[in-house]
């Protein structure tokens, strides 16, 4: 950092108040941070890589089945897919998500990288018959599952409220305005919702869709 940017901390961040008040209400979540961090010493490949703003694809296959696992334990759907056969190979030209970073940098010649990249192959074996909706509220990390077919292998039917703005529906080239649809008819029609968020994206959690669903079923 330049000489005169003070790096020293002035206070809590929106993720540090978040995950306290979680705690401390105990609301079920994810810290995906925290597991992050705990693993950086110990991993073969990185989490991201040095050019890139969202995961890389083995971490997004590792995150994925996280959640899936997530849900198992706090459901009554105990046999939801798992993602096995995680396969790496090193490749030659990088996958756009893994520099996606440079794309902001309105540079005059293109970056030189200066690590190997890898790209990953991984099965979904479906483990029961269970048909699962899921609705999920996110930001574009949620977008990196669709990107290559996770998601359409796992769940029967999802939508996806990117921002809590548009709104993308397995099976459905069109995209809808998150206004004009029915919230309350979307929601019966989910058996999972959960919300998710990057850490620069935790200063409005849900981006109105709690206050919104609280609205709808207690007026």
């Amino acid at each position: 950092a330049p000489y005169w940017y003070n790096t020293k901390r002035a206070g809590n961040s929106f993720y540090d108040e978040l995950t306290k008040n979680f705690d401390e209400q105990k609301v079920d979540h994810i810290d995906f941070n925290k597991v992050f961090l705990a693993r950086k010493k110990n991993i073969e490949r990185k989490e991201y890589t040095d050019y890139g703003i969202h995961w890389a694809r083995h971490t997004a296959a590792w995150v994925f089945d996280s959640i899936l696992r997530y849900v198992e334990n706090r459901s009554n759907y105990k046999n939801l897919p798992k993602i096995e056969n995680i396969n790496y190979s090193k490749i030659d030209n990088a996958i756009a998500i893994d520099v996606d970073l440079t794309s902001s940098l309105n540079l005059m010649f293109p970056y030189k990288f200066h690590h190997d990249f890898y790209d990953c192959t991984f099965g979904v074996k479906k483990m029961s018959e269970d048909k699962v909706n899921l609705m999920i509220i996110s930001d574009s990390y949620y977008g990196i599952f669709n990107s290559f077919g996770i998601a359409d292998h796992t769940f029967d039917s999802y939508s996806y409220w990117y921002y809590f703005k548009t709104v993308y529906k397995k099976g459905d080239p069109n995209s809808y305005n998150a206004n004009s649809l029915d919230l309350k008819e979307e929601i019966n029609k989910t058996n999972v919702i959960f919300i998710m968020a990057t850490f620069t994206n935790l200063d409005v959690p849900g981006w109105g869709f709690i206050d919104k669903a609280y609205s709808v079923y207690l007026p």
